[in-house]
């Protein structure tokens, strides 16, 4: 039992005076303890005695050392030393202050700007083990650790006993056993669907578990059993800005509509932000132009002039927790799912001219179904117009010096996740955008809002792709 398995005030091997006990778990027990040699304080994971005699759970144990070891991230914990001396298997890591997610939540939904930070924190972690060829396999809130900062609140990913090699890694590891039995380790709750069907633990299934933790961020709720819950009835709707929540519900989504891996759902949040920067600053723009329009081209000429690192800056602010792994790193910032700067100035001058700025643009805008209880926007009274199957865009008849033409149906093409991919898309001004006859979700229904909101068309079309 619990009690067992203290051992505070034992030193182990002669050097490292457990102190405390600051956790316990089903695997091994969590010390503070101090090393006797460089008089530092260190966290030391003691396997559970129990659990000497399975050679399988020894070898995931040193195993887990030995990530911890190799793969170096600020939004990882590393270790230091691991062995067995007295007879107790043991793992030395870094000994991180702060608590756990669910004590710092107490029960209570977070702010969203905060909750973004923190995803953004683990998203950084977890692609630095899927660089290495490594899944985690059980992201979860008693996994997620909050440590102060003097920038604000960071969070580690912790425990790697469950990580697993899926891909060609030059990491040296004692590798488990390949497991004989139907067992699916993970937290009930932030186990991806697949997996709970003898799918696999892959990097999909861990972004699956960084929405589940995300929605209870915001919610400080589960997500329905999805043994029990019927998929067909999608979740309420979120407290997140719109674009943001097809992040999260693009994590939440299908095996095969999901993010792939941690780095294209940070791409996609990343996008979002700037978005929703872009969008804020819009709307503070059109609140300085009167009936009149007597300000409009003195307001246009000076977000013209308006840095872009503004828009970046503010992004930044949101997201500095992850510093420049989550914000700056080039295994974040690409990716088929990667979607580029917004093209700041020309968006502004089209929508100011056309006096159609409110709190979201009309013509512009895309409401989710009611269905799938969304962000709702004001109807736009826009008649419908028959749909028409679109097959490029009329070639540009203005004088050779103009530039060329832009075509709809290219820079469509580029948010496919892969050339053979299928996407049927159908657009009415006013009207929810549909991607292969669904709402669109994830970094590819993003990257295809981004350019229709860029580039509207005139009327009804369905493009195939």
């Amino acid at each position: 039992m619990l009690g067992q398995h203290d051992f505070s005030g034992d030193v182990l091997g002669g050097r490292y005076h457990l102190d405390r006990r600051i956790g316990c778990g089903a695997m091994a027990t969590i010390y503070a303890a101090t090393d006797q040699t460089t008089k530092g304080c260190v966290a030391i994971k003691v396997l559970h005695p129990e659990h000497d005699q399975s050679a399988d759970l020894v070898r995931r144990f040193t195993q887990e050392g030995q990530l911890a070891a190799q793969i170096h991230h600020p939004n990882l914990v590393p270790a230091n030393d691991l062995g067995w001396i007295g007879g107790r298997h043991y793992v030395v890591m870094q000994l991180v202050q702060g608590e756990r997610l669910p004590a710092m939540m107490k029960c209570k939904p977070l702010p969203w700007e905060q909750s973004v930070r923190l995803v953004l924190d683990l998203l950084a972690g977890l692609a630095a083990l899927h660089a290495r060829g490594v899944a985690h396999r059980d992201v979860s809130p008693y996994n997620c650790m909050i440590e102060p900062t003097d920038d604000g609140p960071r969070a580690r990913l912790l425990d790697l006993g469950n990580a697993r090699v899926i891909e060609e890694t030059d990491l040296v590891l004692t590798q488990p056993e390949a497991s004989e039995t139907m067992s699916v380790y993970g937290t009930s709750r932030y186990i991806a669907p697949e997996r709970l069907k003898g799918g696999p633990g892959d990097f999909r299934a861990d972004v699956f578990s960084v929405g589940a933790l995300w929605y209870t961020m915001i919610t400080a709720k589960t997500l329905p059993d999805p043994l029990e819950a019927d998929p067909r009835v999608p979740l309420e709707k979120l407290p997140l800005p719109r674009r943001l929540e097809a992040v999260l519900r693009g994590a939440l989504d299908g095996r095969d509509r999901r993010h792939h891996s941690a780095s294209s759902m940070a791409a996609a949040i990343k996008a979002a932000l700037r978005d929703h920067t872009r969008r804020q600053a819009m709307r503070r723009a059109w609140w300085l132009v009167p009936a009149s329009g007597a300000l409009v081209l003195p307001v246009w000429l000076a977000l013209q002039a308006w840095p872009k690192a503004c828009v970046d800056a503010s992004t930044s602010a949101v997201a500095h927790a992850a510093g420049p792994s989550a914000l700056a790193s080039p295994t974040l910032a690409t990716g088929p799912l990667a979607i580029g700067e917004p093209d700041e100035a020309p968006v502004i001058v089209k929508k100011l001219a056309a006096a159609a700025v409110a709190d979201e643009p009309a013509a512009a805008a895309v409401a989710h179904e009611p269905a799938a209880a969304a962000v709702a926007h004001e109807p736009a009274a826009v008649a419908d117009e028959p749909a028409a199957t679109v097959t490029d865009e009329p070639a540009d008849t203005s004088a050779n010096t103009a530039p060329p033409p832009f075509k709809l149906r290219p820079a469509l093409a580029k948010c496919k996740t892969h050339p053979t991919a299928r996407l049927e898309i159908k657009y009415a001004p006013g009207r929810a955008i549909k991607i292969n006859g669904a709402r669109p979700l994830g970094g590819v229904g993003l990257c295809v809002e981004d350019v229709l909101d860029r580039h509207p068309p005139q009327r009804a079309v369905t493009l195939t792709l």
